[in-house]
């Protein structure tokens, strides 16, 4: 019997840490797509860009490959210098996709970004971001 509760000690403590490490990494994510877009940075965000991404900008919904995002991300943070982006929100869903609401501040204006997350074969990356004028 001892030995019983000894092994699901190991195992809970075992399991526990892995979790604690993957909310962690999962929270990081955010956190570096939150510095990628306050500083401008089109580098760091484009690694968490997919093959595909949708890109919802002036009422336009379009599909873009990863290059393409790339190059409309460039084109906006030149139009649109970052002064501050910040998470106002922040969320999940049932089918674990994990949303962001923030404000995208620049010289002449404002901008909300609604960012969702999602996890494909342990690997999060941008599903989609709407960027509306406030």
């Amino acid at each position: 019997m001892v030995k019983i509760v000894f092994c699901i000690c190991i195992l809970i403590s075992l399991t526990s840490p892995r979790l604690e490490i993957e909310n962690i990494q999962e929270e990081s994510v955010a956190i570096q797509i939150e510095r990628a877009i306050s500083k401008g940075n089109v580098d760091s965000l484009s690694l968490y860009i997919p093959e595909r991404i949708e890109i919802n900008h002036q009422s336009q919904r379009n599909i873009y490959q990863k290059e393409e995002a790339i190059q409309f991300f460039s084109n906006f943070f030149k139009e649109f210098p970052p002064r501050n982006f910040e998470y106002q929100h922040k969320g999940a869903s049932e089918e674990e996709l994990q949303y962001f609401i923030g404000s995208y501040r620049y010289s002449e204006g404002n901008y909300t970004l609604y960012i969702l997350l999602r996890e494909h074969q342990g690997i999060t990356t941008i599903e989609t971001i709407d960027i509306n004028v406030n």
